[in-house]
Parts: structure tokens; sequence; C-alpha cells
């Protein structure tokens, strides 16, 4: 028996590791009033800002009206991400993006809806 808890223990621990990935699909990407600040509308946030104007670049994530994570980025790479999104969204192009918001990372893939959960 006591085999059979630590393994539970050991597959508990693995469970919460596979937890701290928030997997969300891009469902529109749209213009802000300033000229490199766009918003990327998601299901998991309320609002989610890729800001290439500001000193500190990156895309911000927020719940209610607070930052709730952040991830920054150089200015050479908010650009390409911008472009990268603004051709997806004008392809019909599945975007997923995979935050891992404890290690700041953020990877955005071309996944399905069905493959991003």
């Amino acid at each position: 028996m006591k085999k059979l808890i630590v393994l539970v223990g050991i597959m508990g621990s693995f469970a919460l590791q596979a937890e701290q990935i928030e997997r969300m699909t891009m469902k529109d990407y749209l213009p802000t009033e300033f000229d490199e600040m766009f918003e990327i509308k998601t299901d998991l946030y309320k609002k989610v800002i890729l800001d290439c104007q500001g000193f500190f670049k990156g895309v911000y994530f927020y719940r209610q009206d607070k930052i709730s994570h952040q991830i920054y980025m150089e200015e050479e790479d908010c650009k390409d991400l911008n472009q990268y999104l603004v051709d997806a969204k004008n392809q019909h192009q599945a975007i997923c993006f995979e935050l891992d918001a404890e290690e700041k990372i953020l990877e955005i893939t071309d996944k399905s809806v069905s493959e991003c959960k």
C-alpha cells in the first residue's frame, strides 16, 4: 500500500507541473489607440496587450484591470511577433499561446483550437 501512495504523490506532482502552463487561442487581434500597441482577444484573460511601444516591450496579461503576468521581449522580437499575428489573422490561421507564467515563457504556435487545450 505504501508504494501506491508514493505513486499517487508522484502523479499529483506531475499534474501540478502540467497545470502551470496556460493554453489559450487567439480569438482576434485588434489595434489600439497607440501605433505600436495591440490587443489580443482570448477566452482566458480579460485583456492581453502586445506592447511594442513602451519602455518595457512585451505581452501583458490582465485579469480584471490588473496585470497578472508579463513577458518582456526585445523590440525586434516584439515587431516580429506583431507581424506574425497580423499575418495569421489575415490568413485565418489558428494561433495558440502557451504561457508558463512561473518561468516567464510564452510559446506561440499554430496549433488548432482542439490541440491548444
